[in-house]
């Protein structure tokens, strides 16, 4: 198999999709660890990381939606679907300023990271 467009194409929304379903399983199995990979450190202790899961049912969503899209061959829906992650990022971004008091390396994480979601998404959408 030749390495082109079409193919880089696929191969980056089946990537995307699966790496979201990860961190969407990832957040609902180990939400207190995950929330401290999110930038909002939590313990057992307090009743705030249970909305770790809620994110995690989120992004788990967004990742299975794309995949299935990918599978039934429609790269253009998949690559809308990925793209919309990168509108879920400045609540998330917000959430890691206010628990951190300023612009943390997470924060900056979910920047770099959506903006890889909405440019990945759009040239998967546009073919």
């Amino acid at each position: 198999m030749e390495l082109n467009k079409s193919n880089a194409r696929t191969g980056l929304g089946y990537l995307l999709s699966a790496f979201i379903c990860a961190m969407g399983a990832r957040s609902i199995v180990d939400p207190i660890n995950q929330s401290q990979a999110y930038g909002v450190p939590m313990t057992a202790a307090t009743d705030k990381w249970q909305y770790v899961p809620v994110m995690g049912v989120r992004s788990l969503a967004l990742g299975i939606a794309a995949g299935t899209l990918m599978l039934r061959g429609d790269r253009k829906a998949a690559g809308v679907v990925l793209s919309t992650a990168a509108l879920i990022g400045p609540v998330d971004v917000w959430a890691c300023w206010s628990a951190a008091g300023r612009m943390s390396s997470e924060a900056w994480g979910h920047v770099f990271g959506d903006g890889l979601f909405a440019v990945a998404g759009l040239w998967l959408a546009m073919e």
